[in-house]
């Protein structure tokens, strides 16, 4: 007569485990042998096996004891999904079965073991990525924060329950997974409560910060951002100001962004950016009603706003100019100094460069009304022009062109290079002016006040000198005149150098 349990159900009940049980996940049934036998049906077949002779040797000899252990601890490994030690509890099992038909059965649950493995691996991967998946739509969709609670239950009850079967990267994707819902879940607290600014920020925050494993694509943050960030003030103001692209769309840009700070006074992104754009706008103004210096002036930092900016540092993107010292200051841009952003800046920049591109021609009024090249900011086309200016001598022109480079580039505050350069090409030209008139003695006296400045690339030292030379040949007279009256007027030098 059958005894209706074997000894391995037994066992098993008494450990409350079910033999032959896997996993809802489990693949058992699709997985097959190279003999076409289901991984499950090989379990089965080693149940029966050992249940054959229960009663007989398996059950009083201490090996055959062995061999149901180690069979029972494999069945509820590989039913729990623990396969670490399954291939070693096989080799076991293989080693202590007594019969030729149940070594059969190991060898052919070795040769399936990998593929059983994989399989049930891939199944516990689907699973997560469905849960992922649903965790991302649910996100989308929320208007708040306790719209995401079942996610966490399932979760926690995904990492209880397959947790043991569940690689390291499929464990750190649901704990991604939870890690970005809590983000989420602040951004719609923070937004269902009306804190637009807080609940943007957490989105930005997001955005830059993504967990290991991103739960959605960046395209679909970038989305939830835009619709936020049309609501905010600040954030409406920045959108004019990013579609503001020259001189002529100022005064539309300037009546919505006072429109957007009459609403709330915290609409502008920094104090003063309106006041930038007025002067701009006045700057466009006077280049139309020909009104140069006006024009000019408006492209200046006045003394009164100098405490409300900083140096923004933007260079004018050339090289440096020959002769220019390395520590000048080259196409200051004002910056507030709490929240200016550079691509606000770089639009008021862009403003400012194209006033400056329009006006400068008509400021310096050169013959022939040279224009910058293509690409050429306004610092570079003035140094170009001084530049040209110097090889043909023409030092008059010279002097405006530098006085317009000081104003433009350096805010009215240039390093010393550019005075004495200024200075320097200012006496010369008078020189010159003295020496066509006839007053050579006045003449000589100018070009020696040019070899007081410091030399450089647009300072004529070589030139005047050669002028006091040429004149002291030919108008001795004249010279010896000159040098009596800068003696005059140097200062006494005491014996004891006081």
């Amino acid at each position: 007569m059958r005894i209706p349990f074997t000894c391995l159900a037994l066992l098993s009940l008494s450990a409350g485990i079910v033999i032959g049980q896997t996993p809802a996940t489990s693949t058992a049934d699709a997985t097959t042998t190279q003999t076409g036998v289901t991984f499950k049906a090989l379990l089965e077949q080693l149940d029966t096996e050992i249940a054959g002779d229960f009663g007989g040797k398996l059950s009083n000899d201490p090996n055959g004891r062995r061999v149901i252990v180690l069979a029972t601890q494999f069945q509820s490994g590989i039913a729990r999904g623990q396969y670490e030690n399954s291939r070693n509890m096989l080799a076991e099992l293989l080693d202590a079965m007594p019969t030729p038909q149940g070594k059969q059965i190991v060898i052919q649950l070795q040769q399936a073991l990998p593929e059983e493995v994989k399989a049930s691996k891939d199944a516990l991967a689907a699973q997560v990525a469905a849960l992922r998946d649903k965790a991302a739509s649910i996100c989308l969709a929320a208007k708040k924060e306790s719209d995401l609670d079942p996610l966490f239950d399932e979760i926690e009850a995904m990492q209880i329950a397959l947790g043991p079967g569940l690689d390291a990267r499929e464990q750190e994707k649901l704990s991604a997974t939870r890690e970005f819902l809590v983000q989420w879940q602040k951004y719609l607290a923070q937004n269902s409560n009306g804190y637009e600014a807080a609940a943007l920020a957490i989105l930005r925050s997001i955005r830059d910060n993504p967990t290991s494993y991103p739960l959605m694509p960046l395209a679909n943050i970038d989305s939830q951002i835009d619709l936020l960030a049309q609501s905010g003030p600040a954030e409406r103001v920045e959108k004019v100001l990013s579609g503001l692209k020259t001189l002529d769309e100022l005064p539309a840009a300037i009546e919505a962004i006072q429109s957007i700070s009459h609403e709330d006074a915290q609409g502008l992104p920094t104090p003063g950016i309106l006041n930038e754009l007025e002067r701009l706008e006045s700057g466009a103004v006077a280049l139309k009603s020909g009104d140069y210096a006006a024009a000019l002036a408006a492209t200046i930092i006045r003394p009164q706003d100098a405490t409300k900016f900083v140096e923004y540092g933007l260079e004018s993107g050339g090289p440096m100019p020959s002769g220019v010292a390395e520590s000048a200051e080259y196409d200051r841009f004002p910056k507030d100094a709490d929240s200016l952003e550079p691509e606000i800046a770089n639009v008021i920049y862009s403003l400012r460069g194209q006033l400056l591109s329009a006006v400068l021609p008509a400021y310096i009024a050169l013959q022939g009304n040279p224009r910058p090249m293509p690409g050429e900011d306004p610092s570079q086309y003035l140094i170009r022009l001084a530049g040209e200016a110097a090889a043909r001598s023409d030092y008059g022109a010279v002097s405006q062109i530098l006085s317009a480079y000081r104003v433009c580039a350096f805010d009215g505050a240039p390093p010393p290079w550019v005075d004495s350069a200024i200075a320097g090409c200012t006496t010369y030209f008078q020189g010159q002016k003295l020496e066509q008139a006839g007053s050579f003695a006045a003449a000589i006296v100018a070009y020696h006040r040019v070899l007081e400045q410091a030399p450089g690339r647009f300072n004529p030292v070589d030139l005047a000198t050669a002028r006091i030379a040429a004149l002291r040949k030919d108008h001795s007279a004249e010279f010896d005149k000159a040098v009596n009256g800068l003696l005059e007027k140097a200062a006494p030098i005491s014996p004891l150098g006081g």
